[in-house]
């Protein structure tokens, strides 16, 4: 097992340097053929092709010149071969400055070992934005407003 989290801390540090250099397939790099990517705002990605050519438009536009700063919360195997990693984090400019940390996000990460690799099979990113009181709850109501009505 110490040999694979070694893989799974090296993957999520390749993930790292692939969003620091704004390559959209070194980023992808480490999914699985038939990997799911779920992001933020909910998009749903299937493959490293479909993972890199969306990073990559991002990484040309608005991420551009930004690095990813993920932090290992948990990493727990869960059958043979199966691990889930828990990771916490958000953007930061390139020289390290946090840019906001409205964006912070935790991420659920599903790694599959098969012949003596590990892949990402399943990715899940979630803002870290609770609804604690009736404050935040009007915020998520107003922004689930703001988005059906846009482009009316």
């Amino acid at each position: 097992m110490k040999t694979e989290t070694t893989q799974i801390h090296r993957i999520i540090q390749e993930l790292q340097a692939g969003w620091l250099a704004g390559s959209g397939a070194q980023f992808a790099a480490a999914f699985a053929p038939q990997a799911r990517f779920v992001a933020f705002d909910g998009a749903t990605l299937t493959g490293p092709s479909e993972i890199a050519n969306r990073h990559q438009r991002a990484f040309d536009s608005h991420l551009q010149g930004t690095a990813l700063d993920l932090h290992i919360e948990e990493i727990r195997l869960v059958a043979p071969g199966v691990w889930l990693a828990w990771t916490k984090g958000g953007i930061t400019k390139a020289n390290g400055s946090v840019v906001e940390r409205t964006n912070e996000s935790v991420q659920l990460f599903v790694f599959r070992e098969q012949g003596g690799l590990v892949a990402i099979e399943a990715f899940q990113n979630t803002r870290l934005r609770p609804v604690t009181d009736s404050q935040s709850a009007e915020v998520w109501r107003q922004f689930d407003q703001l988005w059906r009505n846009r482009g009316r």
